[in-house]
C-alpha cells in the first residue's frame, strides 16, 4: 500500500475509477453547458418549460374565491426558467462530485495539503506585522 518513503501508491482500480468519476464529471458538465446555451444563446425552449407554460395565444388564469386573477405571460415564463435553472443545480452538484472524488482518488494526500496549506495562510495573515 505504501512504497518505501512513506507516499500512498495508486493502485490501477483506483486510478481506473477515478478515470470514470472525472469523465462522467466531464460529460455532466458538457451537458449542462448544452442546455444553457440552447436555453440563452439559441432560444431553444426545453422541453419541460413548453409543457409548463401555457401558449402564447392563452393568458395564465388563477381562479380564487375573490375572483379570478390574471398572471403576465412574461413573468410566468421567467418563474419557470427560474425553476428549470434551480433543477440544474442538481446535475452540477453531482458532476462537481464525481470530480471531486475522481481527483481525491488519485491524489490521496490533498485533503491534507490543502488543510496544512490554508492554516499557513491563516497563520500569514493574522500574524502581526513588524
Amino acid at each position: 500500500m505504501f512504497d518505501e518513503q512513506g507516499q500512498p501508491q495508486l493502485t490501477s482500480a483506483r486510478v481506473t475509477l477515478s478515470i470514470v468519476f472525472i469523465i462522467l464529471a466531464v460529460i455532466i458538465g458538457a451537458w449542462l453547458l448544452n442546455v444553457v446555451k440552447d436555453t440563452i444563446i439559441d432560444g431553444k425552449k426545453p422541453i419541460i418549460i413548453s409543457a409548463i407554460c401555457p401558449d402564447d395565444t392563452k393568458p395564465f388564469e388563477i381562479n380564487t374565491p375573490q375572483g379570478k386573477y390574471e398572471l403576465p405571460k412574461p413573468v410566468f415564463t421567467a418563474m419557470a426558467y427560474f425553476i428549470f435553472y434551480l433543477f440544474l443545480i442538481i446535475p452540477m452538484t453531482i458532476a462537481l462530485a464525481l470530480l471531486k472524488g475522481g481527483i481525491a482518488l488519485l491524489n490521496p494526500d490533498s485533503t491534507k495539503r490543502m488543510k496544512a496549506f490554508f492554516e499557513d495562510l491563516k497563520k500569514n495573515l493574522t500574524a502581526p506585522k513588524q
